[in-house]
């Protein structure tokens, strides 16, 4: 599985993977394979027609922001996705425990919020998309991952309390979750800022993983920076914890 992408043998480490803690294989490969099947046909290519094609999009094209959330831009659309061993390893590197909530900001296709899901015993598992179009496909495979698990004792600890919502991130409540992930990389420092308010909300020892961008907030500390693998290459993952 990739975690990183290095210019080396699977056998050496380096600088940039050294750190670096796999999610155990033989826990994830049912939760992979059920996740396989949720989104057969689906391509990061796939999402990013669904984004650009958006109304949302066209919005921002004609009136040069988003009619929606006045501090996006036509930048902050950019689609991407998360690749499955990496962010099962990413959020391992934050110890998720029974009883924790997980949130999407940005949820696009649902991918990062099922792979949480079908790996740890969040208590709920939540994403939040601006994109209509988006949250439409998300939704659909929801309902797929319930009809997958629901009844599946191949998979006993996977949340079954999962959705996701079509809404602003710097307006829905999400302050009830204690793991957040967000894909900030096309962020403005506006942006940032916002969700570092938002983030503020959450409870002590929550933890924020955002991407590119360290998280502009005094209320929390940064755990760690380090790269992790998404379907356009490695990205940072910074991780902070609220204090």
């Amino acid at each position: 599985a990739v975690l990183v992408h290095c210019h080396h043998s699977s056998r050496d480490k380096c600088l940039q993977c050294l750190d670096l803690v796999p999610y155990p294989t033989e826990r994830g490969l049912v939760p992979s394979t059920i996740f396989g099947r949720i989104f057969q046909g689906y391509t990061a290519e796939a999402g990013k027609r669904l984004m650009e094609g958006s109304a949302e999009a066209r919005r921002r094209e004609t009136a040069g922001g988003s009619t929606l959330n006045p501090l996006a831009t036509r930048f902050s659309l950019t689609y991407g996705e998360i690749e499955f061993w990496s962010f099962a390893a990413m959020l391992l590197s934050v110890a998720p425990t029974s009883g924790d909530v997980f949130v999407d900001l940005g949820s696009g296709s649902g991918k990062a919020v099922l792979c949480a899901a079908l790996l740890f015993p969040f208590s709920r598992c939540f994403g939040i998309e601006l994109v209509e179009e988006l949250h439409q496909e998300a939704s659909a495979r929801v309902a797929r991952y319930h009809l997958e698990v629901d009844n599946n004792s191949e998979v006993p600890d996977a949340c079954r309390n999962v959705e996701v919502l079509c809404g602003d991130i710097f307006v829905e409540d999400w302050s009830s979750a204690t793991i957040a992930f967000s894909a900030t990389t096309c962020f403005t420092s506006t942006m940032m800022q916002e969700l570092g308010r938002c983030a503020s909300k959450m409870a002590r020892g929550s933890r924020v993983l955002t991407l590119t961008r360290s998280l502009d907030s005094p209320n929390f500390r940064l755990l760690y920076s380090r790269p992790y693998a998404f379907s356009w290459g490695n990205a940072t993952v910074f991780a902070h914890q609220r204090i």
